[in-house]
């Protein structure tokens, strides 16, 4: 998958589906005595009690159109990690697209026990061609338990995808989420949804790269649900050509002694490039205390006479800019998938200024 191929040097186990094929299922044997569960979700279904309690209950099948086409098809992939257990190495779940004419629509369920921890990476990607992808994500983080998930899509120009996410974060626990869009699409839509029960926590950071024709409208809704619950929304897009970009994000307070912080930049690149930031805030209850911030702006000129002066070229100086700006969240990051994320956003930088 070209530049997409973030993965860890070594993982516990990889689910891939090609198209709408599984393709290659693999699990480490530290991982199936540890208990994990790495399989179809169809399978899973039949096999396991777990994956019956916890599938379609925070998304329901009928939510809109492209629900209902994952919950007739029932493939992607389950995950389960029993309480307690602590994966030294990622989990690894790839979707790719290869052909022309392809809806690949999938289900995932996700379900960390109570004290555990997962690294999970996902790496979303098409060849070439006019296809869709719908992926339906539930993801349940147990008591005091912590998931760090990161994201990267990289599609084609003729594209469409429909991410849907909810997460819910019980009492204690942490989640980390980074995603990051590198390639031009025609439209990517999506909005997750997470809820923080009681003194949990979520850090969320989405990085967005618009290019060409490409429009964008992607946003998270954090739902502070129980007491002492706390969240940190930040997203950054770099729009360039005449692609168009909406940075959404909400933050719901449902329960008193809340935090959250939520921020949306953008920076555009191209005359044309079109730019929307779209913060809000929503108090049910009081004692709360939520802010938010947003700005769309293009570079300073006396930035890049600055790096300019100092030996580099435009592109190159553009492309420092560019990679700087982008640079959020990286310190939330556990060191193996720090370095890779760190990667993909140099690639990043330079697709932004070619």
């Amino acid at each position: 998958m070209g530049e997409l191929s973030y993965k860890p040097s070594k993982t516990l186990a990889t689910y891939m589906r090609v198209d709408e094929n599984q393709v290659k299922l693999l699990i480490h044997e530290h991982l199936k005595r540890l208990g994990v569960v790495v399989m179809e979700i169809g399978e899973a279904l039949e096999k396991h009690p777990i994956a019956r309690k916890y599938a379609w209950r925070l998304i329901a099948p009928s939510h809109d159109e492209y629900v209902k086409r994952a919950a007739e098809k029932e493939v992607g992939a389950f995950i389960y990690v029993p309480p307690g257990v602590k994966p030294r190495l990622p989990i690894q779940t790839c979707f790719f697209v290869s052909k022309e004419n392809v809806e690949q629509a999938v289900h995932n369920v996700v379900v960390i026990g109570e004290g555990a921890e997962i690294v999970l990476n996902t790496a979303c990607a098409a060849a070439a061609g006019e296809s869709l992808h719908v992926g339906v994500t539930e993801m349940y983080v147990g008591r005091g338990a912590k998931l760090t998930y990161a994201m990267v899509h990289g599609w084609t120009q003729l594209f469409d995808t429909r991410p849907r996410t909810v997460v819910e974060v019980e009492e204690g626990g942490s989640l980390v989420m980074n995603y990051i869009n590198l390639r031009p699409v025609r439209t990517l839509e999506a909005m997750p949804r997470v809820v923080l029960k009681e003194n949990s926590s979520a850090y969320l950071s989405t990085i967005l790269l618009a290019l060409g024709d490409s429009h964008l409208d992607v946003g998270t809704v954090v739902e502070l649900a129980g007491k002492g619950a706390k969240a940190e929304v930040i997203s950054r897009t770099v729009a360039r050509d005449r692609s168009h970009s909406i940075m959404r994000g909400l933050l719901r307070a449902l329960a008193p002694g809340v935090k959250g912080h939520l921020e949306c930049v953008g920076l555009q690149l191209s005359p044309k490039a079109k730019i929307e930031a779209i913060p809000a805030l929503d108090a049910a209850v009081g004692d709360v205390e939520l802010t938010h911030e947003a700005a769309v702006g293009r570079i300073a000129e006396e930035e890049l006479e600055y790096l300019m002066a100092r030996g580099f070229n435009e592109q190159e100086a553009v492309s420092l800019i560019v990679r700087g700006f982008v640079e959020t969240g990286i310190e939330h990051l556990p060191p193996t998938v720090k370095r890779q994320v760190r990667v993909i956003l140099d690639t990043l930088a330079e697709k932004a200024v070619m």
